[in-house]
């Protein structure tokens, strides 16, 4: 399959799947590079893992409707990311935590047990679309630097919590910082 983008040459997407060719998420990860999709199947058990993808543009994808099982979670620190289909059972850390990027696109995912749902650390131009967040400390939390992220449907909690430094500010000032974070 190829993928044209923009100014930029052609590129071969690869498809690499879990478990066949690689027996974890965290393995394909590694093996891929920007533009890769990463197609992840059920194994009979949960995946017990905690996925860092600094791969850009990477597109991590459960089985469709059938959300997949995950103890752990996702730290998000490379731009263009897609992350869909995935049940995750965070264990009281970040659910999925965005780390200071741009365009990371987040949906069809139900988030459970963390600290945070989704976390959207300084990070910018993200889609999170029909998540669903229940029994964390916070559904989705956005924080300093975070701007012109949008946030759609399916969403049971909605709870945005701002860096220490805001939550001193007038009320006022409060409300400014959201509407730089969120575009509805």
């Amino acid at each position: 399959m190829k993928r044209v983008t923009k100014g930029k040459p052609k590129q071969t997407e690869a498809t690499r799947t879990v478990p066949g060719q690689f027996p974890t998420i965290q393995a394909a990860v590694n093996a891929s590079a920007a533009g890769d999709i990463i197609a992840v199947s059920p194994k009979g058990r949960a995946y017990a893992e905690v996925v860092i993808v600094a791969v850009p543009n990477l597109r991590i994808l459960g089985p469709g409707a059938t959300r997949l099982p995950i103890t752990g979670g996702f730290i998000v620190d490379a731009n263009g990311v897609e992350l869909a289909n995935f049940n995750i059972a965070a264990n009281g850390g970040e659910g999925v935590a965005v780390m200071a990027v741009a365009g990371a696109n987040l949906h069809n995912n139900t988030i459970a047990g963390g600290m945070n749902g989704i976390s959207l650390n300084g990070s910018t131009g993200c889609e999170v679309i029909a998540n669903t967040c229940n029994g964390n400390g916070d559904g989705i939390d956005v924080n300093a630097g975070a701007n012109e992220n949008q946030f759609r449907e399916k969403e049971r909690q909605l709870r945005l919590s701002l860096c220490g430094r805001h939550e001193q500010q007038p009320r006022a000032q409060q409300h400014d910082c959201l509407q730089h974070a969120l575009r509805y």
